[in-house]
């Protein structure tokens, strides 16, 4: 038998239809790309079960047409992380007297281009021409993006089906925030957490158990000291999964390492952690709310210093932009970039409807000093919320924030930083660091703490007239 007896209407290998005889286990990208190229383009039929000459019928039985069939959506889910929508059908015939099966995959062209497939770490972008598949042209790919309407990350459909068993750390979580009751299936799907026809919206497959990809990658690393000038750490590890792992992957970090004390009062004393229960949750669950899930290869980063914990996002404060150090954070109105994940967050009880929890994390901090404060700051495609550790009774200069250290600072003292960071914009003079550190200008300064790191090359020594200045040298100092 030949194809065109079951497919008349198609001309073989033409702009819309590819046969193959398998699927490559070995070289998936080999067909891969047909698949991209097709949602790229104007839509098309994989049929499986065709000889190699294009035109001959082998087909397969029932149990091989379920493991072509399991094979092609498996491998598809690990290369795209928003799946092109696809409609599988078996097409029987009949020979010899017995029934076999080919298998037809349409894909049609995607409604949210370009169509990107992830192999061996790239991401790649192929196009349908003429019967072949070839890489996408940087102009190709412009016009895809240009003409496509815009769908939030967090909104675009997946192909994976919804399953509940997939999401038993997001039930738990519900859970907990909702007195033991479980989420409905008519609640999820008004979100909408899945498709009419079952299909997992983006932002709620970033809930599943199952969920891995580096759009949910963090870092939480713990530092001896008060910088990352030091290659020093105490401990560093690294997550990529479902965000509510995510979310119990920082919380254990943070609550296994930090520091427990208490406050003294007239009448007796309070026990403290370092940082407020509702402050660390809300400062979680922001990161994750409103990360941008668009910047490939970023993390979040949870740093932790002696005096103080720094969650930073990627991503800038959505529809602001740069922002600077703020303390008066309450008064902050955080815009939502990922409208569906916020919402799930909502319906959890894990968010307040109008947004960000920042007046929460300032209530948290309102028995507290000057000097231990929370605050917040935007640059660089990055968001940043800084808990001081309230155990810490000297509290925080954010001078430690302003700069990064290239390399490492020999015989380093909790000084350094401040110093670095003082004398960066423009030189100063060591009467003008003493006051700024509230010490005196003495010798120790000018010989134990400039003079060190002149010698290391971090500070830059410089006369002006009769005075002599201290810069910090940005060869080895860089804004943040």
């Amino acid at each position: 038998m030949i194809l065109t007896e079951l497919f008349p209407s198609y001309t073989l290998e033409d702009g819309n239809f590819e046969a193959k005889l398998i699927l490559e286990r070995d070289k998936p990208l080999s067909w891969l790309k047909t698949v991209d190229g097709f949602a790229n383009a104007k839509g098309g039929t994989l049929v499986l079960g065709v000889e190699d000459d294009g035109k001959t019928v082998i087909g397969f039985d029932l149990e091989k047409l379920a493991s072509e069939k399991d094979f092609f959506l498996k491998t598809v889910r690990e290369h795209f992380k928003v799946a092109p929508v696809v409609d599988i059908k078996p097409v029987p015939y009949e020979i010899h007297g017995k029934t076999r099966y080919l298998l037809t995959i349409f894909i049609p062209s995607s409604k949210s281009k370009p169509v990107i497939l992830s192999y061996e770490g790239l991401g790649l972008i192929f196009m349908r021409r003429d019967g072949f598949t070839s890489p996408a042209t940087a102009e190709e790919i412009r016009q895809m993006a240009v003409s496509t309407p815009a769908v939030a990350f967090d909104r675009q459909i997946t192909n994976v089906n919804y399953n509940p068993e997939d999401f038993r750390g997001f039930y738990a979580f519900f859970q907990e925030r909702n007195e033991g009751k479980i989420p409905s299936e008519k609640g999820l799907k008004s979100l909408p957490f899945f498709s009419d026809d079952g299909k997992l919206f983006m932002g709620a497959y970033l809930f599943s158990d199952s969920f891995s990809g580096g759009e949910t990658k963090v870092v939480c690393t713990q530092y001896p000291g008060k910088n990352r000038g030091s290659r020093e750490v105490i401990a560093t590890q690294e997550y990529e999964g479902g965000l509510i792992g995510a979310y119990h992957f920082i919380d254990d970090f943070v609550r296994s390492r930090e520091n427990h004390g208490y406050i003294k009062y007239a009448t007796g004393r309070k026990d403290v952690d370092s940082y407020p229960n509702r402050a660390l949750f809300e400062a979680i669950i922001n990161a994750l709310a409103h990360r941008d899930y668009l910047l490939s290869g970023e993390q979040i980063s949870v740093d932790m210093f002696v005096d103080r914990l720094v969650i930073s996002t990627p991503g800038n404060f959505y529809e602001v932009g740069n922002l600077p150090v703020t303390y008066e954070i309450k008064d902050l109105l955080s815009r939502k970039r990922n409208e569906l994940v916020c919402s799930i967050f909502v319906y959890a009880h894990a968010m307040e409807a109008r947004g960000s929890g920042f007046e929460l994390i300032q209530e948290e901090y309102a028995e507290q000093d000057r000097a231990h404060r929370p605050c917040v700051y935007s640059h660089s495609n990055q968001f940043t919320i800084i808990l001081p550790d309230i155990t810490y009774a000297p509290g925080v200069d954010i001078a430690n924030e302003s700069i990064e250290v290239l390399g490492e600072i020999q015989n380093e003292t909790e000084r350094d930083t401040a110093i670095l960071a003082f004398c960066f914009d423009q030189p100063k003079s060591s009467r003008e660091i003493a006051t700024y550190l509230k010490i005196s200008d003495s010798s120790f300064l000018r010989k134990q703490l400039l003079a060190r790191l002149e010698e290391q090359g971090y500070l830059i020594k410089k006369s002006q007239g009769r005075t002599t200045l201290y810069q910090s040298n940005p060869a080895r100092i860089k804004l943040r």
